[in-house]
């Protein structure tokens, strides 16, 4: 889930009904040639064999030079186009600065703004997409949406705040303003994103990525609450699957290291995370109390 993808990766080749009539066949060779093929959009046919992501992106290129050169992808899919962690891919295409009338069902205008050129389309600036995306995606995707953005090197806290004071009254600015309140671009994972969300929801305060240097050398706790021992790590599966006994045994040295000197570690996997209670509780049990009151996120 959440996997970071490049468009680079983007494989096949895309054919439009309208250069295959250009370049001199027949209705029936036409028809012949579309064999085998599957349909992206309107008068658009691709070579099977790609992954969900890859046909998507090959999706939004033939939508946008479609509907013109000022045609820029926003949203949701101007996060897939920077390569940012999402869970599913869309179902839309979202696009901006294109003229108004109706569009196909699959595509979601958005109002005119920012366009920058990326891998030769254009785009919605980071900061930007990220503003965009809570508008269509959950706290949740919307908060590792805007981490990720943080961790390049083309996005910084200045230029959301920016953004943020450009849309104020706009809709949903509340939960643009809690999340670019709330993102951090320490976050090394989705997971970790989710994490610090939930401790924040329920009125805990958390650094995350805080150093802690020990005799056997150092280490980097995921998120460590207020009371300066506890540390929420997030495991994901895949790192296990890549390395596997090394990786596990390293992991369980450092979890050694770091509990001889006083810390405590809370464990969480991906497929748990969804279980509010036991996050609650397991925090609960270690000791640990909010500083605040709770505040739920309700989208």
């Amino acid at each position: 889930t959440h996997r970071k993808r490049s468009n680079r990766e983007t494989l096949g080749r895309m054919f439009r009904t309208r250069e295959l009539i250009e370049s001199g066949l027949s209705r029936r060779e036409i028809q012949l040639a579309r064999q085998g093929l599957s349909r992206l959009t309107w008068g658009t046919y691709v070579e099977p064999g790609l992954t969900e992501w890859q046909a998507y992106d090959l999706q939004c290129r033939a939508v946008i030079s479609r509907l013109g050169p000022e045609a820029t992808l926003a949203g949701p899919s101007a996060a897939a186009a920077w390569g940012l962690p999402m869970d599913e891919v869309p179902d839309k295409i979202y696009v901006r600065n294109i003229g108004g009338g109706a569009y196909a069902k699959e595509i979601v205008r958005l109002p005119e703004g920012p366009a920058v050129q990326h891998e030769g389309r254009l785009v919605t600036p980071l900061d930007r997409t990220a503003a965009d995306c809570c508008r269509f995606l959950s706290a949740r995707d919307s908060l590792i949406v805007a981490d990720a953005a943080l961790q390049s090197a083309l996005c910084t806290a200045d230029d959301f705040d920016r953004v943020l004071s450009g849309l104020r009254n706009t809709k949903h600015i509340s939960r643009v303003r809690w999340i670019f309140e709330n993102a951090d671009g320490r976050a090394e994972s989705p997971g970790e994103s989710w994490a610090r969300m939930l401790a924040i929801s329920l009125g805990y305060e958390v650094v995350p990525q805080y150093h802690v240097v020990h005799e056997s050398g150092e280490a980097y706790l995921d998120l460590l609450l207020v009371d300066g021992r506890t540390a929420i790590e997030f495991d994901g599966a895949t790192k296990y699957k890549r390395y596997g006994a090394p990786k596990i045994m390293k992991e369980k040295l450092r979890k050694g290291d770091l509990e001889a000197i006083g810390y405590r570690l809370l464990e969480f996997v991906w497929q748990k995370m969804d279980d509010k209670r036991q996050f609650v509780n397991r925090l609960t049990y270690a000791g640990v109390k909010p500083t605040r009151r709770p505040r739920p996120i309700k989208w």
